[in-house]
């Protein structure tokens, strides 16, 4: 299936799921991520903060400060996308040019290779490590400037795991992804 047709049905798909089911499926996602190794082995961590009927992040994005590490948000700028370091999400983030919160400046903005995880959203994965996002290409021309070594994972809802999803050459591969259910590595 071409990327146009299945981003248009995985999101509708992902929209049409019951919200309190989404909201608890999330809690399990974010439960997952804090027990995980990739994570413990964090300093520094990238995670977008979730819109509308995407895996809800805030729950990640606050045991991520509670817990003394430090969190970069996305920030869309002329086009590209920065990693802007917040204190406080109530603080910090306000709504941004695409509706999704982001830092209210890219005061704090810092090269990519200084992350040690990057958590990115998607419509779609596969368990060979690819990731369909939303066409924008932000994240594909952001990831390639991450350290060799920084852990790359995706958070999705088991339905959004599929047996293959289209890829491009320039696709950065996930080294893991975290479900409701499950934690799969790639070995990447």
């Amino acid at each position: 299936m071409p990327k146009t047709a299945l981003r248009k049905l995985m999101s509708e798909r992902r929209n049409n799921w019951p919200a309190a089911e989404r909201a608890e499926k999330s809690r399990s996602i974010t439960a997952r991520v804090l027990e995980s190794t990739f994570f413990a082995g964090s300093k520094s961590v990238f995670l977008y903060m979730s819109v509308g009927s995407e895996v809800e992040t805030r729950d990640l994005a606050e045991a991520i400060l509670a817990g003394g590490r430090a969190l970069f948000v996305p920030r869309i700028e002329k086009g590209r996308m920065l990693a802007c370091r917040i204190h406080s999400l109530a603080r910090d983030l306000a709504p941004g040019a695409l509706g999704i919160l982001e830092p209210r400046s890219s005061r704090f903005a810092v090269s990519p290779d200084v992350l040690d995880l990057i958590l990115a959203p998607g419509l779609a994965f596969d368990l060979a490590g690819h990731r369909l996002g939303y066409g924008g290409g932000y994240y594909d021309r952001f990831l390639p400037r991450r350290r060799p070594d920084a852990a790359l994972g995706g958070l999705a809802f088991s339905f959004q795991i599929l047996p293959a999803v289209p890829c491009e050459p320039h696709d950065q591969k996930l080294a893991c992804l975290v479900s409701e259910n499950s934690i799969s590595y790639m070995g990447l």
